[in-house]
């Protein structure tokens, strides 16, 4: 059981850095494409700088979702770390505690997702095509929610 649970974790994190990999590649030729329109044309895309504000959110969140997966992510990481051998309850404590104010965290940003999906804001429109604030939001709840995955994996396998 616990090397399947190792190897959907693995493949999570095959997942996220791809993914991570396919934003940022967006975020650099969107960002390149930016200042050459501006220093050609004097001009560029009305939406794109915030888009590309929006796609920081996703990016950093998935970087802590692997940090988090890696055991890299939360300063008392370090007491888990520091705390012995594999099982010993410094470790679970920790893993615990970041589990559990992850999770919290996790709820409060599913709140604010919520709120801004009721909302109905629209963040720019692209050939008429109206894009809502909420997909972008979406990256708060679903970074923690993976955030908190990985860290109770991580606690499962202390």
């Amino acid at each position: 059981m616990l090397e399947k649970l190792k190897r959907a974790e693995a493949l999570l994190v095959k997942l996220e850095g791809g993914v991570l990999v396919a934003l940022l590649s967006v975020m650099v030729a969107l960002s390149f494409f930016q200042v050459v329109q501006r220093q050609l044309f004097g001009t560029g895309l009305l939406w794109g700088d915030t888009f590309l504000r929006y796609l920081v959110l996703w990016v950093g969140f998935l970087g802590a979702a692997i940090a988090a997966a890696a055991g890299k992510h939360f300063a008392w990481e370090a007491a888990a770390h520091h705390g012995g051998r594999r099982g010993t309850i410094l470790k679970v404590v920790a893993n615990l505690a970041c589990a559990a104010i992850t999770a919290c965290l996790s709820a409060a940003a599913w709140r604010f997702f919520l709120e801004e999906h009721q909302a109905a804001k629209m963040l720019f429109s692209v050939a008429g095509f109206g894009v809502p604030v909420w997909i972008f939001v979406l990256a708060i709840p679903a970074g923690f929610m993976l955030v908190l995955l990985h860290t109770m994996m991580r606690a499962a396998t202390a």
